[in-house]
């Protein structure tokens, strides 16, 4: 039991760290410990936005942050409170108009 709570927890894991160069945002994604970066032109990230709630359940209070990266849409994070998301976006909008 405890090998398979140990597992189960290992599986559900995934961590995103956002960082910023002076020209792009850096997405950095941790899933069952292996990672993977993401690197995105601030030229090209558009339409950054809050999108939820998730699952179409007025009632939830899990959103996202997503942007527009070409023509794919990037989810950056998610599983937040709305004042969170908004927050996120305030900065990452904030950051990027200084640089």
């Amino acid at each position: 039991i405890i090998a398979l709570t140990g597992l189960i927890g290992l599986c559900l894991t995934n961590t995103v760290k956002v960082t910023r160069t002076p020209q792009a945002l850096v997405l950095m994604r941790s899933f069952l410990g292996i990672p993977r970066r993401e690197q995105f032109g601030f030229a090209d990230v558009r339409n950054i936005r809050v999108y939820g709630p998730l699952r179409n359940n007025k009632n939830s209070r899990k959103f996202r942050v997503l942007f527009d990266y070409g023509d794919e849409t990037i989810t950056l994070a998610e599983g937040m409170t709305q004042p969170m998301a908004n927050l996120i976006i305030e900065k990452l909008m904030t950051e990027r108009l200084t640089t």
